[in-house]
């Protein structure tokens, strides 16, 4: 046995019986048998990097969206504006990890591997949060005003800057940084600042 190689973790997880789908069977499950089956354990350190990765996306959609409204900068080009694609995209994979990621379940005190179950809990939870924070409104909105304006009206400055403040839709993002930072917390040790 190779003293070096890492423990295998075991949770107990909530799962559909193989015999009868209509009932769910209690078993102890590793990481990497999660993986197996395109789910990722809350707990584990991919879903945890991933966790920060985003929340370090956040933090810069926190402060680069006020400032631009703030002081009126022009809409990025060239590579910030693919950049803000990329950023966007992340957001919406995401979205998608998010539907194949277990959650605990305190009334089991399981983590829950049934994929309907998870996309119903994530459905419930977090999905509107993070569906109307990469959704680009102002786009639509342009798109839906410029093609109903037909005599140049679109161009009136308090209807762009009407326009450009659905941009802040997207700091709804915030209500997510709260949750990642508790995690940080936790997993370096940190103890919580004083005014939480």
């Amino acid at each position: 046995d190779d003293i070096f190689a890492k423990p295998v973790v075991l949770h107990t997880t909530r799962r559909r019986d193989p015999n009868d789908p209509s009932q769910s069977i209690f078993t102890e499950e590793s990481t990497e048998d999660l993986w197996k089956r395109w789910l990722l354990d809350p707990n584990s350190s991919r879903k945890q990097a991933w966790d920060m990765f985003i929340g370090v996306l956040i933090v810069y959609s926190v402060v680069v969206i006020p400032f631009r409204i703030g002081f009126q900068v022009e809409d990025p080009v060239g590579g910030e504006k693919i950049f803000e694609y990329v950023v966007d995209g992340f957001f919406w994979v995401d979205i998608m990890v998010n539907f194949r990621t277990a959650y605990y379940d305190i009334n089991d005190d399981a983590i829950v591997t049934e994929p309907e179950s998870i996309v119903r809990h994530y459905m419930k939870t977090w999905f509107a949060v993070d569906f109307c924070s990469i959704v680009d409104f102002e786009g639509t909105m342009k798109f839906f005003v410029a093609g109903a304006d037909s005599g140049g009206a679109f161009k009136n400055a308090k209807a762009l800057k009407a326009i450009h403040l659905l941009r802040l839709v997207k700091l709804v993002r915030l209500m997510k940084l709260g949750q990642y930072l508790e995690l940080i917390e936790e997993e370096l040790g940190i103890p919580p600042a004083p005014f939480d």
